[in-house]
């Protein structure tokens, strides 16, 4: 798995952007109903947020890009990417 986040430039505005990726994992079945989780993140994110949600269940893992507005990061324009040593876990670019 791997899981980066950072901001990115769009414009005048750094949007937050987090990417979620399974890698190696069990092959993903697709249910014709998304779970309570998912269905939670898809409709919460835009809908509180006004933010964007990318969700595929791909059959090599599933894949996720969550992009939230900078005005929910933070108010004073300052950076807040921040990197953790953690196993896996990568920066966005």
């Amino acid at each position: 798995m791997t899981i980066r986040w950072g901001q990115q430039l769009s414009g005048e505005t750094r949007p937050l952007v987090l990417e979620w990726q399974e890698i190696d994992g069990p092959p993903v079945v697709v249910t014709g109903k998304p779970s309570y989780g998912t269905s939670t993140i898809q409709d919460l994110i835009p809908y509180e947020f006004g933010g964007t949600v990318d969700h595929v269940l791909a059959s090599d893992g599933v894949r996720c890009r969550l992009e939230l507005p900078a005005s929910w990061i933070n108010n004073d324009n300052a950076s807040v990417s921040r990197a953790f040593p953690t196993a896996g876990v990568e920066p966005a670019e």
